[in-house]
């Protein structure tokens, strides 16, 4: 039977979900008002640690696997003022776990899909295309990497905001981000987490 709380509708876990995670919740045990539901890919190997306490910011490898693009976008979001930076959030996606594949970062052999329920007011939405952009051009130097970080953070938006325009990560809808990534700036305890309803496949 479905349960809702504060105007929230949660939909019973499967049961089929993959193995070595004991530690992570079927079920929410906990969701505060206002509270949205993402979806953030975890490493097999870390679910039962995420499971006993939740996912941190500190778990955020960004810097450690892209330091100086993480730097150049840290300092253009300290420029701008957006109050997120990409090495102090948790990452997710907006969009229904079906939609979801390897080009967007999840992979079903390495990785488990966790749906998690968060703060639409404090979370941000932006453009993960605009990164990846970033990324290719860091060869021909800092400045031509940052003109895409500038883009990235002034087209970023509050996931509030993204889900009133009526954005829900869908690929069909044409006036959503490419690829919208949803940056979370603090911690998710285990008590709204749990394993994700439908697993993406390979």
């Amino acid at each position: 039977m479905d349960e809702s709380k504060e105007g929230i509708t949660i939909q019973p876990a499967s049961a089929e979900v993959p193995a070595s995670t004991d530690s992570l919740p079927r079920e929410f045990r906990e969701v505060p008002g206002g509270y949205v539901s993402v979806f953030i890919a975890v490493p097999r190997e870390k679910a039962d640690e995420y499971g006993k306490e939740g996912i941190k910011i500190k778990n955020n490898a960004m810097k450690s696997k892209q330091p100086v693009l993480e730097r150049i976008f840290d300092e253009e979001a300290g420029k701008i003022g957006v109050g997120v930076g990409r090495t102090r959030c948790i990452f997710a996606y907006p969009r229904n776990p079906e939609s979801i594949h390897n080009r967007l970062g999840f992979d079903p052999r390495t990785d488990i899909l966790v749906e998690a329920m968060i703060n639409s007011e404090t979370a941000m939405v932006a453009n993960a295309e605009y990164y990846t952009e970033a990324a290719s051009r860091l060869d021909m130097g800092e400045n031509a990497a940052r003109e895409w970080a500038k883009i990235y953070w002034q087209e970023v938006k509050p996931l509030r905001q993204y889900l009133a325009e009526g954005h829900s990560g869908s690929e069909d809808d044409d006036s959503d981000f490419a690829f919208p990534e949803v940056l979370i700036p603090e911690d998710i305890p285990v008590t709204r987490l749990r394993i994700a309803k439908v697993q993406p496949e390979t």
